[in-house]
């Protein structure tokens, strides 16, 4: 009886340690994901241009210059290999749902935009096979 005892107690400290890994993993796992955006943040602060005003550009359809249309294409192909290091992440069990649904919402965003969804589409052959699907979840009727 106490060498049972014994043994369920020891496998109820395995899973304790277990479940505080897997925090400590998701904590390191968003560390890691905000030190990406800080990175891509200093690159555009230094030379003197805005994140805020070059995301918000693609959200529009307006019309861009030459240089918006190259930051664009640029920061578009760094955000399609976020989103397939995130969709691997979650699959793996390292980002929580919410915080998954949250980074797929604003890709959704992203890909709503004609010119946008053109040079996304353009990179789906290279990343998971999976996250064309993700994105198209709804037709999207760009003008060709």
């Amino acid at each position: 009886m106490i060498g049972m005892l014994c043994v369920v107690a020891s496998l109820i400290f395995v899973g304790i340690e277990m479940r505080q890994s897997q925090q400590i993993a998701l904590a390191a796992q968003q560390q890691s994901r905000t030190q990406v955006w800080s990175e891509m943040t200093n690159v555009y602060t230094d030379k003197g241009l805005s994140m805020y005003d070059m995301m918000a550009n693609l959200l529009k359809p307006d019309p861009m210059n030459e240089s918006e249309i190259l930051i664009s294409h640029n920061w578009l192909f760094q955000r399609v290999l976020i989103f397939e290091s995130d969709y691997v992440q979650f699959l793996a069990g390292l980002i929580e749902r919410p915080v998954w649904e949250a980074k797929l919402s604003g890709m959704r965003s992203m890909y709503s935009i004609c010119r946008n969804k053109e040079v996304i589409d353009f990179f789906m052959p290279w990343v998971h096979k999976d996250l064309g699907d993700l994105l198209s979840y709804e037709e999207n009727k760009c003008d060709e």
